[in-house]
């Protein structure tokens, strides 16, 4: 809750420096009625965006790689806890990584090594941003992330006596997520498509991401309780 508090601030503060500041028509005098658009201006600037063909194959690239991130991303983010359940069996007093006294306080230091693997990813994304180019740091990405993937899905039960090891590889899935789709996915559409339908084809990327996202965190939980933990991964 505090965090969630702390992220609201910044927006109050703009919303309280918004509403004390003159707006642009009381600085510059009333400004000239312009005409006003049709109902359906948006619904015909969407339809003439998906009337080419070259728009349609960029859109399959950047709304299907958004759609099939955010499926892995935000399950994986929220089957977090029982992941790191299984490697530090955690409230049993087998932790051998992060030695808590409770499922909260393991839990805790878990995430924060996960943290700490994973968010340099960021910033090594950056840096080869210019070098490597958007498109290529996101096929690594995938790429790699599939690997790491498939090791945890056949290998999960064997690396489970190793949970050092286990924690790593779980660690670079999302090391390898910053360094790659999570960097790339909001980019991408926004340099891929023509200026004159950029904005309308961006929004509708996003919002396959956010069906992918959905699907993800609804079908985690069915999937693990139905076929098991490597099943999921």
């Amino acid at each position: 809750r505090l965090l969630l508090a702390l992220g609201a601030a910044p927006g109050l503060m703009l919303m309280l420096a918004e509403a004390r500041r003159p707006s642009s028509q009381e600085q510059q005098g009333p400004a000239p009625t312009a005409p006003a658009a049709g109902a359906s201006s948006t619904t015909d600037g969407l339809r003439r965006a998906l009337a080419s063909r070259d728009n349609w194959e960029k859109l399959i690239g950047c709304a299907g790689g958004w759609f099939l991130f955010d499926i892995t991303f935000y399950g994986n983010t929220i089957f977090q806890p029982t992941v790191l359940h299984i490697i530090f069996k955690s409230g049993s007093g087998q932790g051998p990584v992060v030695d808590g006294g409770s499922l909260a306080t393991n839990l805790c230091w878990q995430m924060v090594i996960l943290a700490l693997i994973g968010l340099p990813g960021y910033y090594v994304a950056i840096y080869f941003m210019e070098r490597m180019g958007r498109k290529k740091i996101q096929i690594q990405g995938f790429v790699v992330m599939a690997v790491l993937y498939a090791v945890l899905a056949v290998a999960l039960e064997g690396l489970e006596g190793f949970p050092v090891m286990l924690l790593i590889v779980y660690g670079l899935t999302y090391f390898f997520s910053n360094f790659g789709p999570n960097s790339t996915t909001f980019i991408l559409p926004s340099e891929t498509f023509p200026p004159e339908v950029r904005s309308t084809l961006n929004g509708v990327c996003a919002a396959t991401g956010k069906v992918g996202a959905t699907l993800g965190s609804a079908l985690f939980k069915p999937l693990i309780s139905a076929a098991g933990t490597a099943a999921a991964f």
